[in-house]
């Protein structure tokens, strides 16, 4: 195959191609019983501190594969993976992203806490991950820092992506 040719894949969901794919590295922990899954879901488990991993998400999650191996049409499980959009608002003006245009693709807004508890407490028993971002910028929420301990305290593991520009007082 020709360099920086895309590969065909024989994986789910997204592929990235990177001038790096000639590079590999396969690696497992010790004693991982997680890691011994098929990690075509979208993220790793070995990144999901233990402390997050519960017998009923495995559960849930072993039960959610096999009905999607199976290609079921109506479910059992509950998803595994949530993305929660805590705002749509944005305080950079990236030119080709849609928030950052301004493009008026819906109302823009910030998430209550209280709506934010409700989801949790909704989730808490089958999540893996749980990540707090989409087309906004989700340090920008006020009450941000508190939904972070609520569900860290509800026992979800989150990812968050931020640009990092937001300045705050150190109180």
């Amino acid at each position: 195959m020709p360099e920086n040719e895309p590969q065909k894949s024989s994986f789910e969901g997204t592929k990235t191609i990177s001038l790096s794919d000639s590079v590999t590295v396969s690696s497992k922990k010790e004693n991982e019983s997680w890691g011994a899954y098929d990690e075509k879901w979208g993220f790793m488990f070995n990144d999901i501190p233990k402390e997050f991993l519960t017998k009923n998400k495995l559960e849930n999650f072993l039960l959610a594969r096999k009905e999607e191996d199976e290609k079921k049409i109506r479910l059992k499980s509950k998803p595994y993976h949530y993305v929660i959009e805590p705002t749509n608002v944005c305080n950079l003006h990236c030119p080709l992203c849609s928030t950052g245009n301004g493009a008026e693709t819906r109302d823009k807004g910030f998430m209550r806490l209280n709506n934010f508890k409700n989801l949790i407490d909704e989730i808490k028993d089958t999540v893996l991950q749980l990540s707090l971002q989409n087309w906004g910028e989700s340090t920008l929420v006020k009450d941000f820092p508190k939904m972070i301990r609520y569900a860290a305290d509800a026992g979800i593991f989150m990812r968050l992506s931020t640009n990092f520009s937001v300045e705050y007082d150190e109180n």
